[in-house]
């Protein structure tokens, strides 16, 4: 079951909701040029993250919750990466991002 945004929202990811929402709207000040990138920023960020328990287990729950968005989409049964979803469905990178940046979004605002 996905968690809504106000039951998770504290100081530290509110800031993350901030910084993926950055990443995604100007994606090349991250050198950020596909989905795979931008994955690599969110392992970078766990990783950051990992000494302070509650932001972690934040981050983990929303990119939980956000890949079985990915999966539902797409209809599938199992349960994929969804980095690996969305590169498999668009045609460049480029629109890896615009989709990652659509779908993102549409996640959060449903998040609320």
């Amino acid at each position: 079951m996905q968690k809504k945004l106000t039951d998770i929202m504290n100081e530290d990811f509110e800031r993350f909701i901030n910084f993926i929402q950055a990443v995604v709207e100007r994606p090349g000040m991250f050198f950020v040029n596909n989905v795979e990138d931008f994955s690599l920023v969110i392992l970078g960020y766990r990783a950051a993250c990992s000494n302070h328990s509650q932001s972690y287990e934040a981050v983990n729950d929303f990119f939980n919750n956000f890949k079985g968005f990915i999966n539902k989409h797409y209809g599938m049964s199992e349960d994929l990466d969804w980095a690996r979803l969305i590169r498999f469905h668009c045609v460049n990178d480029f629109t890896t991002l615009e989709f990652l940046k659509r779908k993102l979004n549409e996640f959060i605002a449903g998040m609320v």
